[in-house]
């Protein structure tokens, strides 16, 4: 028996990650996602909000998910706003039309759109 993908995976046909509870695999295929266990979603007591958090160290240059959403393409980011606005991640890649791509989180996605980083970290 060969590993699913997302190509041909009934989970993905239906608009389902695989997972251990719907997956012959355990959620181990081509169609799962991947998170590091050690991040937790955490509320922030002074400000409420949520964000990801890691309950255990995480080594450098560990890969801690994947960053999951509806694909977008768009004309060019406007000059004087956000590039990356709410769960919008806009992407380096462009089409071959010259458009750019962007990931868009906010309906579905994993726990990665709650994350923040610092570059200069």
């Amino acid at each position: 028996m060969a590993r699913c993908n997302a190509v041909n995976c009934l989970n993905a046909r239906e608009g389902r990650f695989c997972t251990t509870y719907n997956c012959a695999f355990r959620g181990e295929s081509g169609n799962g996602l991947r998170e590091c266990p050690d991040l937790v979603i955490s509320r922030n007591r002074r400000t409420g909000m949520q964000g990801l958090v890691a309950s255990a160290a995480i080594p450098a240059g560990e890969v801690i998910g994947q960053y999951l959403g509806y694909l977008q393409v768009f004309g060019p980011p406007c000059k004087n706003g956000p590039v990356n606005d709410g769960y919008r991640m806009h992407l380096k890649p462009r089409t071959n039309r010259n458009k750019f791509v962007g990931l868009d989180a906010v309906e579905c996605g994993s726990k990665m759109r709650l994350l923040n980083h610092s570059c200069k970290a």
